[in-house]
């Protein structure tokens, strides 16, 4: 299965890739880890698989920004 979703690449290369990638973003083991299958299951759901390395990059740093854009908090001071 992860053959066919992984577009061919060797088991885990691509996977491995991205979690080193999705890990400089973040710092953190597990939002890497978040990260990753965000992207997996995005990408799946859109593509059928993961096309290359450089779509899989760029989805999770997409999706990176995305969730710094969500997190951030915005005062508001009254008039």
């Amino acid at each position: 299965m992860w053959k066919q979703i992984l577009g061919g690449a060797p088991d885990g290369e691509v996977l491995q890739a991205a979690f080193r990638f999705a890990l400089s973003l973040c710092q953190n083991e597990h939002d890497a880890e978040d990260l990753v299958q965000q992207a997996v299951l995005k990408l799946c759901r859109r593509y059928g698989s993961i096309k290359n390395q450089q779509l899989m990059f760029t989805t999770i740093r997409n999706l990176f920004y995305d969730n710094l854009r969500r997190e951030r908090v915005v005062a508001f001071e009254s008039m």
